[in-house]
């Protein structure tokens, strides 16, 4: 949060400002009765209509899947909810934290609060209403989170970018005179770095409980995901168009697109070998589960699901150099 956004002595005209960092300074006046990005605020109007409450599943049939299943199952479906959690606890804060202090326009900032409303609210209290109902003794199982190297390792590669422009935005606030090319970098990554978030990691997990869901177990639980699904591919759709978006409006993104096309290459390649060793590694090995997991072709549902063979292009692919800024004009 900015002091500047606190002055609301000067008037500006918010149809003629850029998406980021426009010279006039940040969001004073929240007004909406007309918009630089009619887009940003159907989308923000459309998220607002998706609102639900976990409490409305239940979980009860789930409760006792668990305790029918093999331990194979229970460490996939315990994997998975506490890498998802992982995930939302970063993304509970980023939008709100890191990239409402960059933006300029009124629809970009209440598109970001309500962001991180729905993925802590919403999408990382779904997680915990799974886990409370589920296991007798919760605070076990979530403590287990910062013992598994493989999901801080990969809310890490996510925190990163976040991390960097969040220490630019403290410095800029501080008074720090911060290079605007370095700025503008910065909010590139992090951009990137949310929709690697969004568009694949996300996306992986929740093929993983909609598959076991095919296989008639932990209805609720997927029930629940299917609802996260539907808010994550909003969230996916818009840090498209914002992506996408920023550099036909603002020749300073243009720049950094040039300029920074090896470094969300990599950025998107080393979330997709992540997700694949983070996939095997979910399998307990020495089980006739890790055995048929063994080739792409035998996963033996885990990623069998529709949402699954979606994004196997996008899991499994040998990447073209351009592969990294389709992914995201795909959306």
């Amino acid at each position: 949060m900015s002091k500047a956004q606190y002055n609301l002595n000067t008037k500006t005209d918010y149809l003629k400002r850029q998406m980021f960092l426009d010279p006039q300074g940040p969001v004073t006046i929240q007004r909406f009765e007309e918009f630089r990005y009619p887009k940003v605020a159907k989308f923000e109007e459309t998220a607002r209509g998706f609102f639900w409450v976990p409490e409305e599943i239940s979980l009860t049939k789930d409760a006792s899947d668990f305790k029918d299943a093999s331990d194979t199952v229970k460490h996939i479906f315990t994997s998975n909810l506490l890498r998802q959690t992982a995930l939302d606890s970063i993304q509970g804060r980023g939008p709100t934290q890191i990239f409402t202090p960059v933006v300029s326009v009124p629809e970009m900032e209440a598109l970001c609060l309500l962001w991180g409303f729905f993925e802590t609210n919403l999408h990382s209290k779904s997680y915990s209403h799974i886990i409370r109902n589920i296991y007798n003794v919760p605070k076990d199982v979530f403590n287990t989170i910062h013992d598994t190297n493989e999901i801080i390792g990969m809310a890490a590669a996510v925190g990163k970018y976040y991390d960097e422009l969040h220490e630019i935005n403290c410095k800029a606030e501080m008074g720090e005179t911060i290079p605007e090319k370095e700025y503008i970098r910065a909010i590139w990554m992090a951009l990137h770095a949310s929709y690697a978030l969004e568009g694949l990691r996300f996306m992986v997990s929740f093929a993983t409980s909609l598959a076991m869901v095919e296989n008639k177990i932990f209805i609720g639980n997927g029930n629940i995901i299917s609802l996260i699904l539907q808010d994550e591919i909003l969230h996916r759709d818009w840090t498209a168009y914002i992506i996408n978006q920023v550099v036909k409006d603002d020749p300073r993104f243009l720049e950094a697109k040039n300029e920074c096309v090896d470094e969300v290459y990599k950025l998107y390649m080393d979330v997709i070998q992540e997700e694949k060793k983070l996939g095997r590694l979910s399998i307990p090995k020495r089980t006739s589960y890790w055995t048929k997991c063994q080739h792409p072709k035998r996963l033996h549902g885990l990623y069998s699901s529709q949402h699954a063979k979606r994004n196997r292009h996008q899991i499994q692919s040998t990447c073209s150099k351009d592969y990294a800024y389709s992914l995201v004009q795909q959306a």
